[in-house]
């Protein structure tokens, strides 16, 4: 849990622009506060009242692990969660299921975060050609999507930061 905030609050920095190192492809791409590498992108949605929308992709180093896990974090201005609540969710990209049943907790109101353990490899073949990322939410059915344009470059080069940070 103690992770799960301090990855959240690394995103919060992310968000105001204080850590960003790069762009690549509309991504924001850097390290967080826990020096793991992140790939960060916000937006208004048009199409929800322009509504602010992030999505954040970091890659997370575990002691004994060869692979980093994948974390990722959705930000949404007009979720209204209570901090620590969990939720169940279909994962698809691209309309075409990822996960089933994956859970996510909230660090505060407008945040969600999950993490997908040793699924580096799984991860990047799914999204890297993908535009939407959605969750379905197991409880209602209802659904949260997220734009994800040039997702591909960005998970390169939040790899290449990984190999090459110090």
């Amino acid at each position: 849990m103690r992770l799960l905030i301090a990855i959240a609050a690394g995103v919060l920095f992310a968000i105001s622009g204080a850590s960003a190192k790069t762009s690549v492809a509309g991504w924001t791409i850097g390290l967080d506060d826990n020096r793991d590498c992140q790939a960060t992108y916000s937006y208004k949605d048009a199409d929800d009242d322009d509504a602010e929308n992030t999505v954040v992709i970091s890659l997370v180093e575990e002691k004994g692990r060869k692979v980093p896990d994948v974390y990722i974090i959705l930000a949404y201005e007009k979720w209204d969660w209570e901090k620590g609540e969990q939720t169940k969710t279909d994962v698809l990209v691209d309309k075409k299921l990822y996960a089933s049943g994956h859970g996510w907790i909230s660090p505060s109101k407008n945040l969600l975060i999950s993490k997908f353990e040793n699924q580096l490899d799984r991860f990047v073949r799914a999204f890297a050609e993908g535009k939407t990322l959605t969750i379905r939410f197991a409880d209602d059915g209802e659904e949260a999507a997220f734009n994800i344009p040039n997702v591909g470059q960005a998970l390169g080069a939040v790899q290449y930061c990984q190999a090459n940070k110090k």
